[in-house]
């Protein structure tokens, strides 16, 4: 087995680094796998949400009269529908990707000569606006909302403190088509860029 030198491996490490990280077409291709994720499992969890709905009617109907075990597949669906949080989840780090691509393609001085990538918040609605410019108030709390999922909510059952917990906080199934439509701007902005040259920092 031929020994590479470490230092002929991190250079390797640096280029692809600063190559990858100034490719639109890296952004799009990963915004895209994450996109696709989050639609396959949207799909399963309202598969489920609507079967678990049906058979909760059949439920109540029954345990009227005495009691009422879950099958193994209902189980499954009641648990399926908690993906629902795992689709915010991928659908906010979709967007903050496909934002993230359009500023760096922008200004390639996000990413430093010293090999730092410098756009490492969540705060997706700032995001956003420094690259679709003006969006509607029913947008930004959407992508507020979607901020939520990725930090904790599609993550963990609760956040670094209780007051980060909004009891009105909405669904984000209900919120799809709003979703869906901000991410084809972003990808639509950043194809833009694709296919020119490089840019230093």
């Amino acid at each position: 087995m031929i020994e590479i030198p470490q230092g002929v491996l991190d250079n390797i490490a640096r280029k692809q680094f600063e190559i990858g990280g100034k490719m639109p077409l890296a952004w799009t291709l990963s915004a895209e796998s994450l996109k696709r994720a989050a639609d396959l499992v949207f799909d399963q969890a309202e598969s489920a949400y609507k079967r678990n709905f049906d058979s909760t009617l059949q439920r109540t109907k029954i345990a009227s009269s005495g009691t009422y075990t879950l099958s193994a597949e209902e189980e499954m669906d009641l648990h399926d529908t908690r993906l629902f949080n795992v689709y915010g989840l991928l659908m906010g780090y979709a967007i903050e990707n496909l934002a993230k691509g359009v500023l760096v393609a922008r200004d390639p001085g996000h990413i430093s000569k010293e090999g730092q990538f410098k756009l490492t918040n969540h705060d997706i609605r700032s995001l956003v606006e420094n690259v679709l410019g003006t969006i509607s108030n029913e947008e930004g709390d959407v992508l507020d909302l979607l901020e939520t999922y990725v930090l904790w909510v599609g993550r963990y059952p609760i956040p670094r403190k209780w007051t980060d917990i909004d009891m009105n906080r909405c669904q984000i199934q209900r919120y799809q088509e709003i979703i869906a439509d901000l991410y084809i701007r972003l990808l639509s902005t950043l194809t833009t860029y694709r296919g020119r040259p490089i840019a230093a920092p």
